[in-house]
């Protein structure tokens, strides 16, 4: 985020007052100007060498300082650059934007306690409300890293509102199909029904560690979420987690046994059992490495034909530029049916799923993620029903292969040191070779959360 600075600083208008105020050769005024150039164009590595060779001649004058500081920084040279920004401030003590690009640094190489003190300052006294904004963010970031070095219990409670534009889109795809009433075949085309939802959770977490670097981890949340004009039809779930995370160097790994509990109109419909497992690298402090697995049973109260036994893999990459992090994953999974017949079989399939994910902090705004996906499920068994009830063989003869895409958008703006606002837009969409199967989906949701 130190880019956002970069106009205030290195503007010639800005400079050139400095500049001239200092007797140096016409070549040094030369570099000087060169040096602007560079950074202005954000050609960092040029710029670090050319600041570099004038250190010994510039070192100590505040604006050659931060602009050193500014292009170590982007370069990868951190405490070169956290030197310059410190030089910057003690000819400068009131410089918001230096302190904050030193604040930065300091929280790059994970210096906490540095990074807590500059940004408590900078919250303190800068007069730039975005300056303020970001260093509150940072410092409740650091909180929250900080507090998993202790034990430590956080709570939450959310409120909030929705809209679903297809409720019961892919009745047999989400971990919990709803069988809606009145649900009726027009040219083999589900009925498309769309509700405003109203939205309740509360989630605890808890983490208590047991040697230096392990921590047993537990948490538990409730969602509920109420659906207008579809005969009250409401869904509650409860989900529980306990497990273990333990870090080396550069590993760490993480095992959880997980319990999912699921209600439909106030009656007991679906219960899920998971082993979930997590291996991460740390590659370098820019790269990280993760594979995952999980082995999952559901039990569904209203249809054995609906009991499914799951395992899947996930690999994952994430790289982290500035204040930015990009994740790419590829993920595969099987579900088969504990019961196998004519009506189950359909449920069996293959599932490979491709990703982009990214995490940015925008500027007065909050942390924006935003994530896109592929998905195909292939089908090995032919369906010779729906939901084992309506014949389809004869419309459908072939296997059946689908292709899930969407976007999901998610912004959490902070109100206050308590108060989030979070929100998130998801828009779906699944061609099928059986037609049957294709629809589209929009879900949006808005919820203000408080963290006790």
């Amino acid at each position: 985020m130190i880019g956002f600075l970069k106009p205030r600083l290195i503007s010639a208008s800005f400079l050139c007052v400095g500049i001239a105020a200092v007797p140096v050769s016409s070549y040094a005024q030369d570099d000087r100007q060169r040096l602007i150039e560079l950074v202005d164009q954000q050609n960092y590595q040029a710029a670090y060498r050319l600041a570099d060779s004038l250190f010994d001649l510039l070192a100590g004058e505040p604006d050659f300082d931060y602009l050193y500081g500014l292009s170590a920084y982007h370069a990868g040279f951190y405490q070169e650059a956290i030197f310059a920004f410190e030089r910057t401030l003690l000819v400068r003590p009131q410089d918001a934007p230096a302190r904050y690009a030193l604040a930065l640094v300091y929280y790059k190489v994970n210096n906490l306690v540095a990074a807590e003190q500059e940004f408590t300052i900078l919250k303190k006294q800068s007069d730039n409300a975005l300056i303020k904004q970001n260093s509150q963010n940072y410092l409740a970031q650091i909180k929250h890293s900080q507090s998993k070095n202790k034990s430590s219990t956080l709570a939450k409670v959310s409120v909030g509102v929705g809209y679903d534009s297809n409720v019961g889109a892919g009745l047999s795809e989400i971990i919990f199909p709803l069988p809606l009433q009145k649900l009726g075949l027009v040219d083999f085309t589900l009925p498309k029904q769309s509700a405003y939802q109203q939205l309740l959770a509360a989630k605890i977490l808890y983490r208590k560690p047991v040697i230096k670097s392990g921590a047993v981890l537990a948490s538990g949340s409730v969602n509920k979420t109420l659906y207008s004009g579809l005969d009250h039809l409401e869904t509650t779930q409860l989900d529980l987690s306990v497990g273990y995370a333990h870090s080396w160097q550069t590993l760490s790994a993480r095992a959880n046994l997980f319990y999912q509990k699921f209600w439909l109109g106030g009656s007991g419909y679906q219960d899920l059992t998971a082993l979930l497992a997590k291996l991460s690298w740390q590659l370098d402090s820019k790269q990280k490495l993760a594979l995952s697995t999980n082995f999952s049973a559901t039990s569904n109260d209203d249809n054995s034909d609906l009991n499914l036994n799951t395992r899947s893999l996930k690999l994952s990459y994430s790289y982290r530029f500035d204040e930015h992090n990009l994740t790419a994953y590829a993920a595969h999974a099987i579900e088969e049916v504990d019961n196998f017949n004519s009506a189950s079989k359909q449920f069996e399939r293959d599932l490979n799923t491709f990703g982009l994910t990214l995490t940015s902090m925008i500027e007065n705004w909050g942390q924006l993620r935003v994530q896109v996906q592929h998905q195909a499920a292939d089908h090995p068994y032919l369906n010779e029903t729906l939901l084992g009830q309506i014949p389809v063989l004869s419309r459908y003869p072939n296997k059946r292969s689908d292709h899930l895409n969407s976007i999901k958008f998610e912004l959490d703006y902070p109100l206050a040191d308590k108060w989030l606002w979070q929100n998130s837009i998801k828009i779906m969409n699944r061609s099928s070779n059986h037609a049957i199967y294709d629809f589209d989906r929009n879900l949006i949701t808005s919820l203000i959360s408080y963290q006790f």
